[in-house]
């Protein structure tokens, strides 16, 4: 079945003239779930809600292609067990919404795994993280350099594989005389995700009504973006990539 997911920071849709303009938008990609990030509204079915006027996220589906049976959620994610009905295949869907405070990125990655290690089905995880994991996801700000390295801990310690995006190098731009651009919208996906979806691929669509770009996660439509090759500096710890080069 060709399905999609889209997932996005809309900065707000208090006003009804801008959640009619982000229907519109969405209804012309027909997706058959999507996430809502900080929605600053708490009306909807399966929601994180927001507080004081800030934050929330929300998630849609199409009864018609998918059926949910349970859903949770945390102080930054909002998480729910969908069941393809024409396949039956079963999968979890967690959407993000990270802290822009340093000191509470940390905790944000701690209370991260609980969705990522309590769910037996595949996984996909997708949303704003609000940091980078690699300083070729930045242009024109300062990282930290620690945080990318508990970023990319967690990344690895679930077992998850980033979405290479297509459409656009970044996810983010801040104008001003400060410019600056980064990628702090990802999805990944468990190996078991892969495995009953193995031709998805994520693309960047065009970042209008708000300042972060809509994530739309594809498959069944046979047009896969190929995954690039990276070297990982961690291989250079471990003695088997040694002898494989031997």
């Amino acid at each position: 079945m060709e399905a999609s997911i889209i997932v996005w920071n809309v900065r707000g849709l208090g006003e009804g003239s801008k959640r009619g303009r982000i229907k519109r938008i969405i209804n012309m990609r027909k997706p058959k779930v999507v996430g809502l990030i900080e929605t600053k509204w708490d009306q909807c079915d399966i929601a994180k809600n927001a507080n004081n006027s800030s934050g929330g996220i929300a998630i849609y589906w199409d009864q018609n292609h998918f059926r949910a049976t349970n859903s949770s959620t945390g102080t930054y994610f909002l998480a729910v067990d969908l069941v393809d009905i024409k396949s039956n295949k079963d999968w979890t869907l967690v959407v993000v919404y990270g802290p822009q405070n340093r000191i509470d990125k940390l905790a944000f990655l701690d209370k991260l795994n609980n969705p990522c290690q309590q769910t037996t089905s595949p996984a996909c995880i997708m949303g704003d993280f609000n940091m980078v994991h690699s300083h070729d996801d930045y242009k024109g700000a300062q990282r930290d350099v620690c945080i990318m390295a508990a970023f990319n801990n967690f990344v690895d310690s679930n077992g998850l594989l980033e979405m290479p995006l297509g459409g656009s190098r970044f996810t983010w731009s801040r104008g001003g005389s400060s410019e600056c651009f980064s990628r702090i919208d990802c999805a990944f996906i468990s190996a078991d995700f892969e495995s009953i979806y193995p031709d998805c691929y994520l693309i960047a669509l065009e970042r209008i009504e708000s300042d972060h770009n809509p994530l739309m996660l594809n498959w069944g439509c046979h047009s896969r973006i190929k995954r690039p090759w990276r070297f990982e500096n961690m291989w250079l710890e471990d003695d088997r990539f040694f002898e494989g080069m031997n």
